[in-house]
C-alpha cells in the first residue's frame, strides 16, 4: 500500500494512521504546479521561522536558563525547608 510513496509521505501517513482514504490516495500522486508552489512557500516560511527561533534562543536562551536554574534552586530550598519543619514536628 505504501510502496509507491516517498519516505516522507509514508511516515506522514503512518503518523496520521491513514489507510486507504482519500488523503492517502492524494499522498500517492505527484504534486501539481500549484501544490508544488505552495510547498515551496511553506518550506521557505519554515526556514525563516527556524532562523528566527535560533536568533531568539541565542539572544534570550542563556537568560532563560539562568532564571530556570534560579527557580529550581529556590524550589529545592523551599522543599528542604518544608521537610525540615515536617520532621521537627
Amino acid at each position: 500500500m505504501f510502496a509507491d510513496m516517498s519516505h516522507e509521505a509514508r511516515d506522514f501517513a503512518l503518523r496520521l494512521n491513514l489507510r486507504d482514504s482519500k488523503e492517502l490516495r492524494m499522498l500517492r500522486t505527484a504534486l501539481n504546479q500549484d501544490e508544488a508552489a505552495i510547498e515551496k512557500q511553506v518550506e521557505q516560511t519554515l526556514r525563516l521561522v527556524s532562523a528566527g527561533i535560533e536568533i531568539w534562543w541565542a539572544t534570550h536562551g542563556p537568560d532563560l536558563i539562568r532564571e530556570l536554574r534560579k527557580f529550581q534552586s529556590q524550589l529545592i530550598d523551599m522543599l528542604q525547608g518544608m521537610t525540615y519543619v515536617y520532621l521537627k514536628s
